[in-house]
């Protein structure tokens, strides 16, 4: 099996038009019986070469567990279970998951797992908790299984083998990797190829609610914490670039954090029902980002000089921030090109744009600019509690979100944006929450998942 997206992991051809129709293919009940707080794609598009089909794979994350499903193209009837991973420390709670970076050039595993069994967790790796242990169940062909550990702290990370290849940038041409962030205050970085711990990004100071990765740079990873602060991580280097916070930050648990197309920008939302908008391409972020690429992971038996370690930067102000558009919790943010969707807990969805100038750009300017214009409220009936999250397909052409009774209401945003929404899916036994939705790239699939740990 061979990847076959671009540098960036875009498929090249991108679906546009609205459908007629949609169609649930299948749904799987996870075993862990938890809360399924996040769903997300790969960019990636890999190539079955014996079975002539296109696979595109999704991660899902809830309680103490991750999975990663396939779809095939040309088999829309079901979706098969690939890895499961499993926290050791059964009190973790993953608040949400996304793929980024890239793995050491290998294809992922070409083998599908099985069909998922709800009454086990047959194949499952355990993630380790400090020391990065990793324990494997899985089963490998023409073998019987065979349980591994590997402690990264100690003999992993101390071989130099894989330390060479680690350094060797040229070796990062693999599928995308897979980060997972809850309540453990770290974030999780697996090798979805070797199915073991690639890293562990350690920073914040409390639980950790979204994770996004820049558009235009694979390894640049935001995330957005109950600590009032966002990070900005460069994955590769495991390393934290700079932090977001402060003097005009939020003032409240950060929930959301999005990207703007062009990587320059990010907005984010939050409990102090404020969205700002902050400026990534400022002359000392940008500055950052750059040396932050020259930065070469250490192995744990490496004495690590003070003077050499990486000066993370703090910036305090964003370029737009208002608590004119929301009166609670603002859980969901997204760009959508030049404009922002915005969601609160008061069963609304706004569309709208902030008001931003060149001379808003001075941060010698006494007050933060915060007018601007409301373009279009969708209404969400039951959908009155916080962590429920929209999503859009990558053109902006179609909303999704799901409400507290399990239906999910799709609306048209892009030339024409509309009011009402053109499809209400529902289901006789999708009753409960519905957390998350989204659309793959090509916007020829959408998943859902929610309180019932079932993914539809």
């Amino acid at each position: 099996m061979t990847s076959v997206s671009t540098s960036t992991g875009i498929p090249a051809k991108i679906h546009t038009k609205l459908p007629h129709g949609f169609k649930c293919t299948g749904n799987v009940k996870e075993s862990h019986g938890k809360q399924i707080y996040c769903v997300a794609w790969s960019r990636d598009l890999f190539e079955d070469e014996g079975m002539d089909k296109n696979l595109q794979i999704f991660a899902t994350c809830g309680g103490n567990a991750v999975s990663i499903y396939e779809v095939h193209e040309k088999q829309r009837s079901s979706f098969i279970l690939r890895q499961g991973y499993i926290d050791m420390d059964k009190s973790e709670c993953f608040y949400c998951c996304a793929f980024g970076g890239r793995c050491l050039a290998e294809p992922i595993e070409s083998r599908p797992s099985q069909q998922y069994n709800p009454s086990h967790h047959e194949g499952a790796v355990d993630i380790g908790d400090d020391r990065d242990v990793v324990k494997s169940h899985r089963k490998r062909p023409r073998q019987e299984n065979k349980e591994i550990t590997i402690d990264l702290g100690k003999d992993e990370m101390c071989s130099n083998e894989v330390y060479q290849c680690l350094i060797n940038t040229d070796r990062f041409n693999g599928p995308q990797l897979l980060c997972v962030a809850g309540t453990g205050t770290t974030i999780k970085v697996i090798d979805v190829c070797r199915r073991m711990l690639y890293s562990t990004l350690s920073s914040h100071g409390d639980d950790i609610y979204d994770l996004k990765f820049s558009p235009t740079d694979e390894w640049l990873l935001l995330s957005a914490s109950k600590d009032e602060s966002l990070r900005m991580w460069n994955v590769k280097a495991s390393t934290c670039i700079a932090v977001f916070a402060g003097h005009e930050g939020h003032r409240d648990c950060i929930l959301s954090v999005g990207w703007h197309s062009d990587g320059n920008q990010f907005v984010s939302g939050g409990m102090d029902t404020t969205v700002k908008v902050w400026d990534v391409g400022e002359p000392d972020v940008h500055n950052a980002i750059l040396r932050s690429q020259a930065v070469k992971p250490q192995r744990w038996d490496m004495k690590v000089d003070p003077e050499s370690k990486f000066k993370l930067i703090y910036e305090q102000m964003p370029i737009f921030s208002t608590n004119k558009v929301h009166t609670n919790y603002v859980d969901a943010v997204q760009f959508a090109g030049d404009l922002i969707l915005s969601k609160d807990t008061h069963n609304t969805v706004v569309l709208w744009k902030p008001i931003i100038s060149k001379a808003s750009r001075d941060k010698m300017q006494q007050r933060l600019p915060s007018e601007m214009i409301a373009l279009r409220e969708f209404t969400v009936n039951k959908c009155d509690v916080w962590f429920i999250r929209f999503s859009t397909d990558q053109q902006c052409q179609m909303l999704a979100i799901g409400n507290t009774i399990g239906e999910i209401k799709v609306w048209e945003i892009g030339t024409r944006p509309t009011k009402k929404h053109f499809a209400n899916l529902i289901h006789q036994y999708c009753t409960s929450a519905i957390r998350m939705v989204a659309f793959n790239h090509d916007a020829n699939y959408m998943v859902a998942v929610g309180d019932d740990a079932t993914v539809w």
